[in-house]
Protein backbone atom coordinates (compact mmCIF):
# COMPACT_ATOMS: atom_id res chain seq x y z
CA UNK A 1 0.00 0.00 0.00
CA UNK A 2 1.34 3.42 -0.94
CA UNK A 3 2.28 5.69 1.93
CA UNK A 4 0.10 8.83 2.17
CA UNK A 5 1.53 12.26 2.88
CA UNK A 6 -0.23 14.90 4.93
CA UNK A 7 0.63 18.58 4.86
CA UNK A 8 -0.80 20.84 7.56
CA UNK A 9 -0.90 24.60 7.20
CA UNK A 10 -1.25 25.47 10.87
CA UNK A 11 -2.69 28.80 12.01
CA UNK A 12 -3.78 30.23 15.32
CA UNK A 13 -7.49 29.41 15.05
CA UNK A 14 -7.90 27.28 11.91
CA UNK A 15 -5.76 24.95 9.87
CA UNK A 16 -5.84 23.29 6.45
CA UNK A 17 -5.00 19.57 6.12
CA UNK A 18 -4.02 18.33 2.66
CA UNK A 19 -3.58 14.62 1.95
CA UNK A 20 -1.94 13.13 -1.17
CA UNK A 21 -0.70 9.73 -2.23
CA UNK A 22 2.78 8.69 -3.33
CA UNK A 23 2.01 9.81 -6.90
CA UNK A 24 1.06 13.31 -5.77
CA UNK A 25 -2.66 12.85 -6.36
CA UNK A 26 -4.98 14.72 -4.04
CA UNK A 27 -7.01 12.59 -1.66
CA UNK A 28 -8.59 15.16 0.60
CA UNK A 29 -8.29 18.76 1.72
CA UNK A 30 -10.21 20.02 4.74
CA UNK A 31 -10.22 23.16 6.82
CA UNK A 32 -10.73 22.65 10.54
CA UNK A 33 -10.95 24.71 13.68
CA UNK A 34 -7.91 24.08 15.83
CA UNK A 35 -8.97 21.40 18.24
CA UNK A 36 -6.86 18.39 19.32
CA UNK A 37 -9.67 15.87 18.78
CA UNK A 38 -10.62 17.22 15.34
CA UNK A 39 -7.00 17.41 14.19
CA UNK A 40 -6.30 13.85 15.24
CA UNK A 41 -9.47 12.57 13.59
CA UNK A 42 -8.72 14.21 10.25
CA UNK A 43 -5.08 13.10 10.12
CA UNK A 44 -6.08 9.55 11.13
CA UNK A 45 -8.28 9.32 8.03
CA UNK A 46 -5.06 9.16 5.97
CA UNK A 47 -3.97 6.00 7.78
CA UNK A 48 -1.66 5.11 10.62
CA UNK A 49 1.37 4.94 8.29
CA UNK A 50 0.92 8.53 7.02
CA UNK A 51 3.84 10.93 7.16
CA UNK A 52 2.84 14.36 8.40
CA UNK A 53 4.61 17.68 7.85
CA UNK A 54 3.98 20.92 9.73
CA UNK A 55 5.81 24.17 9.20
CA UNK A 56 7.73 25.48 12.22
CA UNK A 57 5.56 28.55 12.68
CA UNK A 58 3.69 30.07 15.60
CA UNK A 59 2.16 27.52 17.98
CA UNK A 60 3.38 24.23 16.52
CA UNK A 61 4.20 22.59 19.88
CA UNK A 62 0.79 21.18 20.68
CA UNK A 63 0.10 19.80 17.20
CA UNK A 64 3.45 18.04 16.89
CA UNK A 65 3.23 16.54 20.38
CA UNK A 66 -0.32 15.36 19.73
CA UNK A 67 0.53 13.62 16.46
CA UNK A 68 3.74 12.08 17.76
CA UNK A 69 1.94 10.66 20.78
CA UNK A 70 -0.60 9.14 18.38
CA UNK A 71 2.19 7.30 16.56
CA UNK A 72 2.52 9.40 13.41
CA UNK A 73 5.88 10.22 11.89
CA UNK A 74 5.96 14.01 12.03
CA UNK A 75 8.32 16.28 10.11
CA UNK A 76 8.91 19.93 10.99
CA UNK A 77 9.48 22.10 7.92
CA UNK A 78 12.05 24.88 8.20
CA UNK A 79 10.27 28.21 7.54
CA UNK A 80 13.07 29.75 5.48
CA UNK A 81 14.93 26.67 4.28
CA UNK A 82 12.54 25.42 1.60
CA UNK A 83 12.32 26.42 -2.04
CA UNK A 84 8.70 27.28 -2.72
CA UNK A 85 9.35 28.27 -6.32
CA UNK A 86 7.71 31.12 -8.16
CA UNK A 87 4.10 30.71 -7.08
CA UNK A 88 1.45 32.88 -8.65
CA UNK A 89 -1.15 31.74 -6.15
CA UNK A 90 -0.54 31.53 -2.41
CA UNK A 91 -3.28 30.43 -0.06
CA UNK A 92 -3.71 27.99 2.80
CA UNK A 93 -4.55 25.01 0.59
CA UNK A 94 -1.57 25.68 -1.68
CA UNK A 95 0.75 25.97 1.32
CA UNK A 96 -0.46 22.67 2.78
CA UNK A 97 -0.17 20.96 -0.61
CA UNK A 98 3.35 22.24 -1.19
CA UNK A 99 4.44 21.01 2.24
CA UNK A 100 3.15 17.51 1.52
CA UNK A 101 4.67 17.57 -1.96
CA UNK A 102 8.11 18.59 -0.72
CA UNK A 103 8.00 15.76 1.79
CA UNK A 104 6.88 13.27 -0.87
CA UNK A 105 9.73 14.29 -3.21
CA UNK A 106 12.35 14.18 -0.47
CA UNK A 107 13.14 17.88 -0.88
CA UNK A 108 11.86 19.08 2.48
CA UNK A 109 14.27 21.13 4.58
CA UNK A 110 13.51 20.03 8.10
CA UNK A 111 13.98 21.69 11.46
CA UNK A 112 14.82 19.80 14.62
CA UNK A 113 11.85 18.89 16.80
CA UNK A 114 13.22 19.70 20.22
CA UNK A 115 11.88 17.61 23.11
CA UNK A 116 9.61 19.37 25.64
CA UNK A 117 12.39 19.71 28.21
CA UNK A 118 14.61 21.57 25.73
CA UNK A 119 11.70 23.76 24.64
CA UNK A 120 11.06 24.73 28.25
CA UNK A 121 14.65 25.86 28.66
CA UNK A 122 14.40 27.82 25.43
CA UNK A 123 11.29 29.61 26.67
CA UNK A 124 13.07 30.56 29.89
CA UNK A 125 16.01 31.98 27.94
CA UNK A 126 13.70 33.92 25.61
CA UNK A 127 11.75 35.29 28.55
CA UNK A 128 14.93 36.33 30.31
CA UNK A 129 16.08 38.15 27.16
CA UNK A 130 12.78 40.05 27.08
CA UNK A 131 13.21 41.03 30.72
CA UNK A 132 16.74 42.26 30.09
CA UNK A 133 15.45 44.33 27.17
CA UNK A 134 12.66 45.70 29.33
CA UNK A 135 15.09 46.65 32.08
CA UNK A 136 17.33 48.47 29.61
CA UNK A 137 14.36 50.38 28.23
CA UNK A 138 13.19 51.39 31.71
CA UNK A 139 16.62 52.71 32.62
CA UNK A 140 16.88 54.61 29.34
CA UNK A 141 13.53 56.31 29.96
CA UNK A 142 14.53 57.32 33.47
CA UNK A 143 17.74 58.85 32.11
CA UNK A 144 15.66 60.65 29.47
CA UNK A 145 13.52 62.27 32.19
CA UNK A 146 16.64 63.33 34.05
CA UNK A 147 18.09 64.77 30.86
CA UNK A 148 14.97 66.84 30.14
CA UNK A 149 15.16 68.30 33.66
CA UNK A 150 18.87 69.05 33.37
CA UNK A 151 19.76 66.49 36.03
CA UNK A 152 23.26 65.05 35.63
CA UNK A 153 23.91 61.56 37.02
CA UNK A 154 26.59 61.65 39.68
CA UNK A 155 27.02 57.88 39.85
CA UNK A 156 27.90 55.35 37.21
CA UNK A 157 24.83 53.31 38.15
CA UNK A 158 21.89 55.48 39.15
CA UNK A 159 19.83 52.38 39.86
CA UNK A 160 21.87 51.01 42.73
CA UNK A 161 20.60 51.71 46.27
CA UNK A 162 22.85 54.77 46.57
CA UNK A 163 21.61 56.16 43.26
CA UNK A 164 17.97 55.68 44.24
CA UNK A 165 18.57 57.42 47.56
CA UNK A 166 20.15 60.33 45.73
CA UNK A 167 17.17 60.63 43.42
CA UNK A 168 14.71 60.69 46.32
CA UNK A 169 16.83 63.12 48.32
CA UNK A 170 17.93 65.62 45.67
CA UNK A 171 14.98 65.50 43.28
CA UNK A 172 11.86 65.12 45.45
CA UNK A 173 9.74 67.14 43.01
CA UNK A 174 10.28 64.64 40.21
CA UNK A 175 9.46 61.80 42.58
CA UNK A 176 6.27 63.50 43.79
CA UNK A 177 5.14 64.17 40.21
CA UNK A 178 5.66 60.53 39.37
CA UNK A 179 8.33 61.30 36.76
CA UNK A 180 11.02 59.43 38.66
CA UNK A 181 10.54 56.55 41.02
CA UNK A 182 10.04 52.83 41.25
CA UNK A 183 6.88 50.79 41.24
CA UNK A 184 6.42 47.07 41.70
CA UNK A 185 4.82 45.67 38.52
CA UNK A 186 5.45 42.02 39.37
CA UNK A 187 2.44 39.76 39.12
CA UNK A 188 2.20 36.61 41.25
CA UNK A 189 2.33 34.52 38.08
CA UNK A 190 5.56 36.13 36.88
CA UNK A 191 7.22 35.78 40.26
CA UNK A 192 6.28 32.13 40.59
CA UNK A 193 7.17 31.32 36.99
CA UNK A 194 10.64 32.80 37.38
CA UNK A 195 11.05 30.96 40.65
CA UNK A 196 12.13 34.17 42.40
CA UNK A 197 10.81 36.48 45.09
CA UNK A 198 10.54 40.22 45.48
CA UNK A 199 12.82 42.16 47.82
CA UNK A 200 11.89 45.49 49.37
CA UNK A 201 14.56 48.00 50.28
CA UNK A 202 13.07 51.15 51.70
CA UNK A 203 10.37 52.32 49.29
CA UNK A 204 11.81 50.45 46.31
CA UNK A 205 10.61 46.99 45.36
CA UNK A 206 12.99 44.78 43.40
CA UNK A 207 12.12 41.62 41.51
CA UNK A 208 14.72 38.88 41.31
CA UNK A 209 14.85 36.87 38.09
CA UNK A 210 16.86 34.08 36.58
CA UNK A 211 20.54 33.73 37.29
CA UNK A 212 22.58 36.42 35.58
CA UNK A 213 19.83 39.04 35.43
CA UNK A 214 19.86 40.37 38.98
CA UNK A 215 17.32 42.56 40.69
CA UNK A 216 15.33 44.93 38.52
CA UNK A 217 13.93 48.29 39.68
CA UNK A 218 10.91 49.49 37.73
CA UNK A 219 10.54 53.14 36.83
CA UNK A 220 7.01 54.44 37.25
CA UNK A 221 7.18 56.49 34.07
CA UNK A 222 8.50 53.62 32.00
CA UNK A 223 5.94 51.08 33.20
CA UNK A 224 3.14 53.36 32.03
CA UNK A 225 1.57 54.05 35.43
CA UNK A 226 2.02 57.82 35.24
CA UNK A 227 -1.53 59.32 35.19
CA UNK A 228 -0.53 62.44 33.28
CA UNK A 229 0.96 60.35 30.45
CA UNK A 230 -2.25 58.33 30.03
CA UNK A 231 -4.44 61.42 30.23
CA UNK A 232 -2.36 63.21 27.63
CA UNK A 233 -2.51 60.26 25.26
CA UNK A 234 -6.32 60.25 25.42
CA UNK A 235 -6.81 63.98 24.91
CA UNK A 236 -3.99 64.80 22.49
CA UNK A 237 -4.82 65.46 18.86
CA UNK A 238 -2.14 64.09 16.58
CA UNK A 239 -1.82 65.45 13.07
CA UNK A 240 0.36 64.51 10.17
CA UNK A 241 3.84 66.01 10.26
CA UNK A 242 4.59 67.82 7.05
CA UNK A 243 8.09 67.32 5.63
CA UNK A 244 10.54 70.14 6.19
CA UNK A 245 11.38 72.18 3.15
CA UNK A 246 14.42 74.21 2.46
CA UNK A 247 13.90 77.88 1.62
Amino acid sequence: MERPYVGIDLHRRRSVIYTMDAAGEKHECVRIANDPVTLLEEVSRAGSDAEVVIEATYGWYWAVDLLQDAGFRVHLAHPSGNDWGNRRVKNDERDARDLADLLRLGRLAEAWIAPPAVREVREVVRYRAKLVQLRSGLKAQVHAVMGKEGVLPTLTDMFCPAGQREVRTNFPRLVREGRLGCRDICSPTTGAWCGSATTTRGSITYLGFASGLGAMPFGELACGSCPSAHAASRSARRQRISPSRRP
